[in-house]
């Protein structure tokens, strides 16, 4: 069963959707070796998007599900479970703080978590 693909793309849309793909692409690129699925300490990085906010990977997976959520045919729907993902992604960030050491130093020198200005 298939799910309907919208015949229209709005310009905006695909144009945040790159950008956030791209955001996590350079995230994964700095990060390196010290990805991982589960939280651990691997080590702090601080430069490359990390130098602009604390989890810009987080971001970017963001603003793309975003996009991708301004074409659902069911924005209803869509937004609700954005708002899911928020919050998963909001207590994930919140969790691999308390994980790292020398967190509180990096915290002092880049002042957002996700999304500039607000949080």
């Amino acid at each position: 069963l298939a799910a309907p693909y919208p015949e229209h793309i709005p310009p905006v849309s695909l144009v945040a959707g790159l950008f956030g793909y791209i955001l996590v692409l350079w995230s994964l690129l700095a990060l390196g070796s010290r990805f991982g699925i589960a939280p651990a300490d691997r080590g702090l990085v601080v430069h490359g998007p990390y130098r602009l906010v604390r989890h810009p990977m987080y971001l970017g997976e963001l603003i793309l599900r975003l996009a991708l959520a301004s074409t659902a045919p069911q924005p209803y729907l869509a937004v609700a479970l954005f708002c899911i993902l928020v919050a998963i992604q909001a207590v994930r960030a919140l969790r691999e703080e308390h994980i790292l050491s020398g967190y509180s130093a990096y915290a002092g020198s880049v002042r957002f978590r996700m999304i500039p200005g607000i949080w």
